[in-house]
């Protein structure tokens, strides 16, 4: 690339992930797809998701699985294992304390945009990390969904709105036995 300011050569990298055929992301939904996702996700192919798309990155092709998946809901107290990241509520800190229970966390942070403003940092969030085996309270749902809008003095001023981060945890049951215990 070259520099605006300057017109001095700058490195610039980007890279692109490829699936083998057959693999690839997914996500899940209860009931048939709402038209509205249907026709978000046909645009959505042919112009692409991410950066590099003005190139060709980002295109996919998707589709309906053929049968269903069916996951074993947690039960309650139960081990379960994080299928997404997880910000535990005051009240559910016992996710975590349990003998059994194996996570990591991860912080999030990134950029919002508002509508004629400029680019803010969000407010950094520790998050129990995606794959987490832990004990979640109750029968759910579970986690809390923050405001992360800056709240740092800002010349640009303050956001008139919140800016919100999902830490709900979506999970599986987990029929191990904790702490390397034989398989159930």
């Amino acid at each position: 690339t070259v520099d605006r300011i300057n017109t001095a050569s700058n490195i610039f990298h980007a890279g692109r992930a490829t699936f083998a055929p057959g693999c690839g992301l997914w996500f899940g939904l209860t009931g048939q797809p709402p038209a509205d996702l249907t026709r978000a996700l046909d645009i959505l192919s042919e112009d692409g998701l991410g950066g590099e798309r003005a190139a060709g990155y980002g295109a996919f092709t998707w589709t309906v699985a053929p049968q269903p998946l069916t996951l074993p809901d947690p039960s309650p107290n139960g081990a379960a294992l994080l299928l997404s990241r997880y910000r535990p509520r005051a009240e559910e800190t016992a996710a975590l304390q349990h003998p059994g229970a194996a996570y990591e966390l991860t912080t999030v942070a990134g950029w919002l945009r508002s509508a004629g403003g400029a680019a803010q940092r969000r407010r950094r969030l520790w998050l129990v990390r995606e794959g987490s085996v832990v004990y979640l309270p109750g029968s759910g749902p579970w986690g809390d969904v923050v405001d992360v809008r800056p709240n740092y003095e800002n010349p640009a001023g303050d956001l008139s709105h919140p800016v919100w981060r999902a830490g709900l945890a979506l999970a599986v049951a987990w029929p191990y036995p904790p702490q390397g215990g034989q398989n159930a």
